[in-house]
Formats: C-alpha cells, structure tokens, sequence
C-alpha cells in the first residue's frame, strides 16, 4: 500500500476512528495491527524479516538491562564479596552487556547487508544462473534501513543506560515497524517516540487539524512538484546519450528540487498521519537549500539519519581508546591544531563512509559518501585559512548578498553529489560531468525545454509550484508558523484555503492511469 493512494487515504480514516474510539489503553494495538496490515499489504514472507529483527532486538535489550542493571543482592545471600578471580562483578556483566550488544548488532547489521547487496549479486549472477536453467530471488524488506538503524540505537542506549528496555513485546514491534515512518523515516529513538505509542491519546480538532494540513502539503510536494519533475529528469537522464550542455544542468537542477519535494513531502505525510494521532515524529528537513555551509545542509536535511550518525558512530569512534591514542602522537609530532583535525577527520571519513554504504552498496554510492566526508573534511581544515583572506579582503560577511553566494555554493556542491549517484554509475556520471559543459545556452529560449518528455504547461505548473515552496520556505526560515496563522484566519477564508490547496493537488497532481507514483526515491535506499 502506498502513501499516494486512495486505499491509503481510506486505511488512514479508518484507522483513525477506530484509535479514538478504543479505549486509551489499548489504542497501541490498534496502531500496532494497522502497521503490521500495512506491512503485510507489501507481502507477508516481508514480515519473516521484521519478526526476526523484533525478537533480536526484544531479547538483547532485555538481557543488556538485566547485565547493566542487576537487582540488588539482599542481605545475607551468599555470593555478595569479590569473585575467587579478584574481578569486580560489575565489570564483569559489563562485558557481558557488550557482548549481547555486540552480538545483536552484528545479526542486525547481517540482514540489512543482505537486503543492500544480495539484490545487487544476484543481478551480477543472473547471466550465470539463466544459463544453467536456474534462478534466484532476493526478497528485499520494506523499511529494513530504517528499522534496523532504529534497533541498533535502542540497544546502544539500552547498553549506555539512555533508555530502559522495553517489556512489553508487541510496543517494541509497533516502535519498529509503526506505519507513517517505515516507508522513508524519520528514523527514531526509542525513549523519544516509544512512550508516546505506548500511551493513548485523546481527540484533538485543531491537532487533526494541523496534521492533515501538513499531509496535504506532503502530498502537494510529491504530486505536484517531485512526480511532475520526475517526468523531464528521468527523460534526460535514461537517454542522456541525446543531450548536452544546459539541458544536463537544467536536468540535474530538477533532480535535486525532485528529491528534495519527494523526501521532505514523504516526511511531512509521515508527520501530519502521526500529529493526527497525537505522536510527534522528529523533523527531518529544516530548509536546506538556505545552508550556508555544507556541513550545515546536512544539519537540516534528513536530520534524524545525520543525529543517529552522530550518536552512534561519530561520538564512540571520536572517543575510542584508538583515536585518542592517534590525537596524542599527532599532538606530540604536529601539534595541537593538527591532533584537533586529525581527532576530527577520523570519525567523519566513518560517518560519511557508513552513509555513503546506507544509501547504496555500489562504487557511486561509495564514492559519494566521500565526496561529502571530504568536503566538510575539508572546510573544517581551512575554516581558519577562510577566515583570514576574509579580513585581508575586507569582505562583508555578514551581508545578504555574501549569503546569497553560500548558499549558491552549497547548492552547486549538491548538484555535484547529486551526479554521482543519479546516472547509476560512475562512466555514466563522468561521461555526463563532461557534456555538461558544452556551450548551448539557445536551448534555454528556443523551446528544447518544453519536449523533455512534458509541455509548456507541465513546465509552468512546476515553476509556479516551486515558487509556492520557496515562499513557504521564506516564511517559515523568518520564523512565521504558517499552520498558525491559516487557523487565526476567519472561518470562511480558512475553509476556501482549505479546499483550494486540496483541489491544487487534485487538479495539478502527477496521477492517474499510465502514471507511476507508487514508489518515493529514498525507499530505495
């Protein structure tokens, strides 16, 4: 079942008046069935994988908490002095604690390599199999990168007593498998959203209110916006052996709008569904095209994979007994400022490794993650060195127009990453990279950009819908709660406000017989 359909629309109604209308204590299980129908409507031998990832999770968070947290002994039990070893009981269940952890990640860690790269080796053995009249099928979990990120935090904490181990079996499944997010995220921590499945929530007009307003805008950024560039960027790019110069740079443009509109309108279906119900998800987009920075565009977009990656890999590996040793040989032979880089770059060439490997196992996907890793590498190095030719020049950083230029760089550099990995490999991404500088700038007036697979008026619905995000976007980076405003409005403008924005998607969406718009981008990876 998918987001952008009228089955989902009904299933979300339906699970909605029955949420409300059961008692408050048991309201997660209506969630928790509407997610495991949800899943199921994805194929049922899907579920083997989610079972499977559930009882590791189950089993290894309780038994971390039992070896963390061991129930006090009472007076006069035998067993309360040292061990015959001289070892502190403590330490000893701490090693246990990590090796269940350990243990836990690594099956966890499995099934998610097996769904990244078994679809990718059976496409490289197909040829051989056919030939031997054989065949071989990989069947790919729905969800997997989110879920099994999601688990992996849960026991981390568990282990570093950030969070208690949940009891209760079926709320840990409806934390891991909890339908508005398994789709595209935003990934979780368990002690943030965990509580708020568990607990029932009481009907709220205005929050259903604004929960629905968020999921229209969702559905508009998707239909009308990601759906409609979809059509000229995948026309450009499955037949890139046609076109040149400007074409491929007006191509790659739409294709990082296409998945900004498609990832961020996914998120804000996911986040409206969830406000209905009274559960506040995590942001995931935080306007990202007004990043200065390239470190700070990944400070705003998909927030929740970037804060996992910092708790869970760059923390511990920036404070490993290893990389502590590494800062003080540098610190000793280099110096301090070349320790402090050093102590810096470890970690982020692990992070934006590790991404790079989440968003896909190919050498793109590798080298992409890099390609960021090195970058804010980089800008971290020579943040000092930027900072003085600024003086030197006497340049005016803090104006509009020096912003402008930022963020102008922030967005080429995306484009750059966005190369990388949309051709579907490295030759094709090279061959592209040099055609884009073929000197055709005609094709921007002599109508070329009207017969990329859409008209002018395909054309003209995207750029007048951009528009709408962008002053949307302005809106909300002044700080200007829009949701806010609209209720303050008086009750016949609000409801023709209403009903303009669902007939805009209605009327100007990407939908119908002949169009696909069952996939998001992000479910890819």
């Amino acid at each position: 079942m998918n987001f952008v359909s009228y089955e989902f629309i009904a299933f979300v109604c339906i699970v909605a008046a029955l949420y409300f209308i059961f008692p408050m204590k048991i309201r997660y299980l209506v969630l928790l069935l509407a997610s495991l129908f949800f899943y199921w409507t994805a194929g049922w031998q899907k579920l083997i994988f989610l079972g499977a990832a559930a009882l590791v999770t189950y089993l290894c968070g309780l038994a971390i908490q039992a070896l963390r947290n061991p129930a006090p002994v009472q007076a006069g039990d035998a067993g309360s002095g040292r061990p015959e070893s001289g070892r502190e009981p403590g330490r000893d269940r701490k090693e246990a604690a990590l090796a269940v952890f350990l243990m836990g990640l690594m099956i966890l860690l499995a099934m998610l390599i097996y769904a990244k790269a078994g679809e990718r080796l059976v496409a490289a053995l197909a040829d051989v199999l056919r030939g031997k009249g054989l065949s071989l099928t990989v069947l790919v979990p729905l969800g997997i990168s989110y879920y099994t990120l999601a688990a992996i935090g849960y026991l981390a904490d568990v282990y570093w007593k950030k969070d208690t181990a949940e009891k209760n079996p079926l709320k840990l499944i409806l934390y891991l498998c909890y339908f508005p997010q398994i789709l595209q995220g935003p990934i979780p921590k368990h002690r943030n959203l965990g509580v708020q499945l568990g607990e029932g929530h009481r009907f709220d007009y205005d929050r259903v209110c604004f929960g629905l307003q968020r999921a229209v805008w969702g559905f508009f950024k998707k239909l009308v916006i990601a759906d409609r560039l979809a059509i000229m960027v995948n026309q450009v790019f499955e037949n890139y052996l046609e076109y040149s110069g400007f074409i491929f740079l007006f191509a790659l443009a739409g294709a990082v709008f296409q998945l900004y509109a498609d990832f961020s309108g996914c998120v804000d279906i996911a986040l409206g569904i969830s406000e209905v119900f009274g559960i506040t998800l995590e942001e995931n987009f935080r306007r990202p095209f007004y990043s200065t920075s390239s470190a700070e565009f990944w400070r705003r977009w998909h927030i929740s994979l970037g804060s996992w990656f910092r708790d869970y890999v760059y923390m511990p590996v920036s404070v490993s007994p290893a990389v502590i040793s590494v800062g003080r040989l540098v610190k000793k032979l280099f110096g301090r400022t070349a320790a402090r880089n050093v102590m810096t770059t470890i970690p982020l060439l692990a992070v934006w490794i590790l991404t790079g490997l989440w968003h896909g196992t190919g050498w793109d996907y590798l080298v992409w993650g890099l390609y960021w890793g090195l970058i804010i590498i980089l800008s971290t190095w020579l943040a000092p060195v930027y900072r003085k030719i600024e003086r030197k020049l006497g340049l005016d950083t803090g104006g509009d127009w020096w912003r402008i230029l930022q963020r102008v760089r922030t967005f080429a550099i995306y484009m750059v990453g966005r190369l990388l990995t949309l051709p579907g490999n490295l030759l094709t991404s090279r061959w592209i990279g040099r055609k884009i500088f073929t000197w055709n700038p005609w094709v921007v007036f002599d109508g070329t950009l009207f017969s990329l697979g859409w008209d002018h008026k395909d054309a003209w619905v995207a750029i007048i819908a951009l528009c709408v995000l962008w002053r949307v976007s302005n809106l909300q980076e002044k700080g200007i709660r829009i949701r806010e405003t609209v209720a303050k409005w008086p009750l016949p403008v609000r409801w023709v406000f209403y009903y303009g924005a669902v007939f805009a998607v209605l009327i100007f969406g990407i939908y119908g017989s002949g169009v696909s718009t069952s996939m998001f981008v992000y479910m890819n990876f």
